[in-house]
C-alpha cells in the first residue's frame, strides 16, 4: 500500500502529464484562432479545416479539461475586449483633446448625417 505523500506525487506527476496535454491543446488551439483572425481570408475549406482540427484536439480531451479550455478561451477572449475597449478609449480621448469629437444634440447629430 502506498503511503500518502507517494499517493500525492503520483498524482501530482499525472496531473502535470494531464495539464502539458492540456496547455498543448489549447496552445494549438489559439495559434489557430489568432492564425484565422490575422491572416487574410482563406478559401472556407481551408479554414474549416483549421476549425475542424482545433474542436478535434479539444474533443479528445475530457470532459472536464474541455471546460478548463472553454474557460481559459473566455477569459483570453475577455482580456483581448478589454485591451482593445481600452485602446478606443484612448482613442476617444486623443481625439477629445484635439478638438476632433463634436458635441450636441440629436438633431444636431441628424442634421449633421442629412448634409
Amino acid at each position: 500500500m502506498f503511503n500518502w505523500r507517494v499517493r500525492s506525487f503520483l498524482l501530482m506527476d499525472v496531473g502535470a502529464i494531464v495539464l502539458v496535454g492540456l496547455e498543448s491543446a489549447i496552445s494549438q488551439i489559439i495559434v489557430i484562432i489568432e492564425l484565422t483572425q490575422a491572416t487574410p481570408p482563406m478559401p472556407e475549406s481551408v479554414q474549416t479545416s483549421r476549425l475542424q482540427q482545433a474542436i478535434d484536439s479539444v474533443e479528445s480531451l475530457s470532459l472536464e479539461e474541455q471546460n478548463l479550455v472553454v474557460e481559459i478561451l473566455l477569459k483570453r477572449l475577455q482580456r483581448k475586449r478589454r485591451e482593445q475597449l481600452l485602446q478606443e478609449i484612448g482613442e476617444v480621448r486623443q481625439e477629445a483633446s484635439q478638438g476632433v469629437i463634436k458635441f450636441g444634440s440629436v438633431d444636431d447629430f441628424l442634421k449633421e448625417l442629412d448634409t
